[in-house]
């Protein structure tokens, strides 16, 4: 008998929790987050000296500049300068290709790395990662330039500062200085997810499977 009152009295107690719980007011919170995701940006500009030594924007319009009536033993000032015009920091590098439009072999002219460096003067012509690199077929010299440390917002980076032509240069060695053209790059790439210079570079412009082109691909390869 006992144990049957015991198994009523649960059923009731079950019943009473039940009914109870029906009549619970819940107090409630809801939140809602929207996340907006903004990409960055990475956006370049390149300044150069005109024959007055004015800095001028390179654009597509205004890309070329001459240099008339040169002689022995001037320094012509020539200042390309890469800008980061972005919000975010920027890696940041420049090819610099010396050449002659009229087929003139310039890289007798300029017979090692100590003449190139003494005929551009001036700005990251001596850092360490600087690479000068010759085409003996096709006549010409390309100077690979990397900055060492990002390029913050409105920061620059100049490449060189003068152009030094030798006062020793006779008449023969200005006759193919007379055409001589100086062909300036500049590139930059997201500081973001890189942990070096040469890493971002390398990535974007080394000629490798993620690599959007591969004008560094001779940096790469070249010799120390």
């Amino acid at each position: 008998m006992k144990k049957k009152i015991f198994i009523v009295a649960l059923v009731v107690c079950i019943m009473a929790i039940s009914i109870a719980s029906a009549s619970i007011a819940y107090f409630t919170d809801t939140e809602k987050a929207t996340n907006t995701f903004i990409s960055g940006d990475v956006e370049i500009a390149l300044y150069e000296t005109n024959d007055a030594a004015e800095e001028t924007k390179v654009t597509e319009s205004v890309n070329t500049f001459e240099y008339k009536n040169k002689y022995p033993g001037q320094s012509v000032a020539k200042k390309p300068t890469i800008k980061n015009v972005a919000n975010d920091a920027a890696y940041v590098a420049g090819i610099i290709t010396l050449g002659s439009g009229d087929g003139a072999d310039i890289t007798t002219l300029l017979a090692n790395d100590a003449a190139v460096k003494a005929f551009l003067t001036g700005g990251a012509m001596n850092d360490a990662t600087t690479k000068i690199v010759r085409d003996e077929d096709a006549k010409t010299i390309t100077i690979y330039i990397i900055a060492a440390d990002a390029v913050a917002k409105d920061g620059t980076f100049v490449l060189f500062n003068n152009v030094e032509i030798p006062a020793k240069w006779d008449s023969a060695q200005m006759a193919k200085f007379a055409n001589l053209t100086i062909e300036v790059e500049a590139y930059a790439v997201q500081k973001a997810g890189f942990n070096s210079a040469a890493a971002a570079i390398e990535a974007a412009f080394g000629g490798g499977a993620d690599s959007t082109n591969a004008a560094f691909k001779p940096y790469f390869n070249a010799n120390p």
